[in-house]
Parts: structure tokens; C-alpha cells; sequence
């Protein structure tokens, strides 16, 4: 079976992220794989490692957006597929039938994979449009994949904490979420190694029904608001706790 798998580049969470100015990232951040798509690549390797077949992955950025390309490759990805789009800020239904093209141009795809979102824009949009595109069927925040001839059955957590089980004719559209595997830590020879993998770059121009790159009119960004010191309080514990209790009811406004 192919497996394709949608993966992005985001800026590290765990860095400090600045702004360029009123509505554009400071893009030093280091770059990261989107953490949900690591998840996304790893079952698809462990597809392949019991079943057999290729393992490709697809992404849509700058030429720098490679880097996510090679992370997911020196996990064990076969090959990548880079269509290009340098806009900052593209729209999610260019996205969602560029990527679809892609997918298309590559043939006789059993099944897709992706993350259930992207810790930057945190849409969840993704998986939908894409599938809504290629007119699959589509289920996101899996947290288990059984596979059988022709049928994905898929365990989700729905609103209030129901689980569902569901099941889909393949080929279909699956984002990955939390529980569904630990991807595995990449070694120095697979990071050496994922140089050397083939990588297709692809203009979205040449690709059936996609159009012209559009982009999303961003007004501005802001920074969240810096976490306000801890405080500490001192004395007897008895007065202590009545000041916290005041402090939770007047400040926090939590009680």
C-alpha cells in the first residue's frame, strides 16, 4: 500500500516566538515537524514495517519547508513531495486542493495520513479539505487504526469524552492525534541518510485544478500575555490561606 502522509513545518513551541512586525513572524524561530504530523508519519511507518509499501510525504511551503520533508524522512519515510508556495500566509482551501493535487498526481494512494492540527495556525482544517477535494471519506483526532482489506476502522474521542468507532472505505483521509503511537527519536545515520532521499519539487501551477496561490489578509498578531510572577505567602498558615482564598476570590476571580 502507499501511504501518504500531509506533514508541515511550524515554529518550535518550546522557543521564544517574536513578531516581525504587525502581521508577520520573526521566521529565525527555529523550525520544527508539527508535532501531531510526527505522529501521522510514525503510523504510517509501522503500516509499512507489518504490510509492506512506500511511505511518501507531502508537504506545501517555501524552499526551506524541506526541512520538514527530511525530519520525517530520517524517521524512515521513503521519499518527500515539496509543492511550492512561498506566501506567508496561504489560504486553507489553496492548501486543501493543492495538497489534493498532489496526492492525485502521485496515484494509486491507499491512504492518507495527517496530524489533527498544525500547532501554529491550529485550524484542523486540513484533513477535511483535502479529503473534501478527492471526495473521501475523512475522520480526524484518531487515537487507534486497525487496518483490514478495502476498510480503516478507527477509534476517535468525541465531544465529552465518548469514544467512537468508525469505520471507512479505503482510500480515506485520517488525522492522527495524541495516543495514537510514540513516534520514534531519529539516530545521526537516519539524519545522515534522509539527505539523500529523493524529494519532488512540484509547482501548484502544474497540478490539475489548483490555480493561482491566494493568500489570507492577516490584519495583525499579538504575543499572548506574559504569566504574571508567583507569588509567595509568607507567615502563619492559617492567615496564609484565608490571604489565598482572597487572592483566588478578588484577583483570579476563580472562586
Amino acid at each position: 500500500m502507499k501511504i501518504l502522509v500531509l506533514v508541515k513545518q511550524v515554529p518550535d513551541s518550546a522557543a521564544a516566538i517574536k513578531l516581525a512586525g504587525p502581521a508577520s513572524i520573526d521566521r529565525s524561530v527555529k523550525p520544527v515537524l508539527n508535532p501531531y504530523d510526527e505522529i501521522a508519519v510514525e503510523e504510517a511507518l509501522r503500516i509499512r514495517e507489518r504490510s509492506g509499501g512506500e511511505v511518501v510525504l507531502v508537504t506545501l511551503g517555501p524552499p526551506a519547508a524541506d526541512g520538514a520533508l527530511r525530519a520525517g524522512l530520517a524517521m524512515g519515510a521513503d521519499r518527500g513531495v515539496l509543492v511550492t508556495c512561498d506566501l506567508a500566509f496561504p489560504d486553507p482551501r489553496f492548501v486543501g486542493r493543492a495538497l489534493a493535487a498532489a496526492i492525485a498526481d502521485e496515484g494509486s494512494a491507499g491512504l492518507v495520513l495527517a496530524g489533527l492540527r498544525s500547532i501554529d495556525a491550529d485550524g484542523s482544517q486540513i484533513p477535511y479539505r483535502v479529503a473534501a477535494t478527492l471526495g473521501w471519506p475523512a475522520v480526524n483526532g484518531i487515537t487507534k487504526l486497525e487496518l483490514s482489506p478495502g476498510v480503516a476502522t478507527v477509534t476517535r474521542e468525541a465531544d465529552g469524552g465518548d469514544l467512537e468507532i468508525l469505520s471507512l472505505p479505503l482510500p480515506c483521509v485520517l488525522g492522527a492525534n495524541r495516543g495514537l503511537n510514540q513516534p520514534r527519536y531519529p539516530k545521526l545515520p537516519d539524519l545522515m541518510g534522509a539527505k539523500k532521499k529523493p524529494v519532488r519539487v512540484v509547482d501548484p501551477a502544474s497540478l490539475a485544478g489548483v490555480g493561482q496561490p491566494v493568500a489570507l489578509a492577516v490584519k495583525g498578531l499579538e504575543l499572548p500575555p506574559p504569566r504574571r510572577a508567583a507569588r509567595v505567602l509568607e507567615g502563619e498558615l492559617g492567615a496564609a490561606a484565608v490571604e489565598l482564598v482572597r487572592l483566588l476570590r478578588e484577583e483570579a476571580k476563580v472562586l
